[in-house]
């Protein structure tokens, strides 16, 4: 199970890594972010709080705390006795974006899913199934043991294979298009 762990950490964490660092390569990639984010903001917002977060700097604040929490998230998750904060912080991020995303889904709006910011893929199921996947492995890694006393081989085994994993993650647009 320790290895389980491990994975998930590794998992998680490289995914949000590389969603933050998309986003921020450069001004027109936050661009695109701040406009994805826009546009995912639900309609059932009380008009009060729609009238704060839709005007240009609720949009850049939503936006800068979105990308914060994604920053946070590997940073919790790299430190062992923070892991638990990570997880529970990912689970509730991820929900959201499902949540999110199925708003969007259910409105049958075509919005670019900024997610890694290299994708112009319209936010799709793919979505909820990569985010309920790594939702999982969120509450996976909540749920199982401290990943403490691992054999450095087992160790290396389970980063790899979160690293693989979170490529096909991160590449799900490309994955999917490649399906067509």
């Amino acid at each position: 199970m320790v290895y389980l762990t491990i994975g998930c950490r590794c998992l998680i964490a490289v995914v949000f890594l590389a969603a933050a660092a998309g986003k921020i390569r450069n001004r027109r990639a936050y661009a695109a972010f701040v406009a994805a984010t826009a546009r995912f903001l639900p309609t059932w917002l009380p008009l009060a709080v729609k009238r704060v977060a839709g005007t240009r700097a609720g949009i850049h604040g939503v936006s800068a705390g979105v990308l914060a929490v994604e920053l946070a998230i590997p940073a919790l998750l790299a430190v062992p006795a923070a892991a638990p904060a990570g997880f529970a912080l990912a689970a509730v991020v991820l929900a959201g974006f499902i949540v999110a995303i199925g708003a969007v889904l259910a409105r049958d709006e075509r919005i670019v899913c900024a997610c890694f910011a290299t994708s112009t893929a319209p936010v799709g199921p793919q979505h909820l199934v990569r985010n309920g996947v790594l939702l999982a492995a969120a509450v996976s890694g909540l749920a199982l043991p401290a990943s403490s006393g691992a054999d450095p081989v087992g160790a290396l085994l389970a980063v790899v294979a979160a690293a693989v994993g979170a490529t096909l993650l991160i590449f799900t647009d490309d994955l999917v298009e490649l399906f067509r």
